[in-house]
């Protein structure tokens, strides 16, 4: 059954959907789709109209909406872990939500090769902050390649970012993302955000 009552949220130009039917429309890659009749979890292979099932795979999601706790106390071009935030654990199979400390981690047995999607809308602080949301491995900080930078200017009270990565995950290991203000001392507070872990295959 083709896609029908699709909803799409986006959040840094990587959308979060859901609808009745299996997949058959086009979302940018990275994308994520529940088909609300079945349960079914799908992501978008090639920026186009492509999806792949991942049931028969481990994945993890846990988000935030509405937040207004902010990272307080900020040091330059410091990162910062998110787990402040309020978040909450979605859907889960190989994977599981910490509500102690916000983060995803691999169950015993599950690890892989893992398609990690973040992302999340900055509120403005100040005039013209240059913001960084990055992916964190086991508290590490971001490696290069694996965060994305957004200004928020005047104009503007919102600034989204996504970022994507393909990580080598071992059991117990856990994933949350982090952010950074590389311009000024203004706090981080991250209104809404997303992050979402999905095996594509063996180390």
């Amino acid at each position: 059954m083709a896609t029908s009552n699709l909803i799409s949220k986006s959040l840094g130009g990587i959308l979060q959907e859901s609808g009745n039917g299996s997949p058959d429309h086009i979302s940018p890659l990275g994308s994520t789709y529940v088909d609300q009749t079945t349960g079914i979890l799908y992501y978008n292979i090639n920026g186009g109209s492509s999806w792949v099932d991942v049931n028969k795979n481990s994945y993890g999601n846990m988000f935030v909406t509405g937040n207004t706790v902010a990272v307080t106390g900020v040091i330059t071009n410091t990162w910062y872990s998110l787990s402040g935030a309020d978040w909450t654990g979605g859907t889960t199979d190989g994977i599981t939500y910490s509500a102690s400390n916000d983060t995803l981690v691999v169950n015993v047995d599950k690890g892989g090769k893992y398609l990690v999607i973040g992302n999340g809308r900055l509120n403005r602080q100040t005039n013209n902050a240059i913001y960084q949301l990055g992916i964190s491995i086991n508290n590490g900080v971001p490696s290069d390649g694996y965060y994305q930078s957004s200004c928020t200017v005047a104009a503007e009270t919102t600034s989204s970012i996504s970022v994507v990565g393909i990580f080598n995950l071992n059991s117990n290991d856990f994933v949350q993302l982090s952010a950074r203000n590389i311009s000024t001392t203004n706090n981080i507070l991250i209104s809404e955000s997303s992050l979402t872990l999905i095996k594509i295959g063996n180390i």
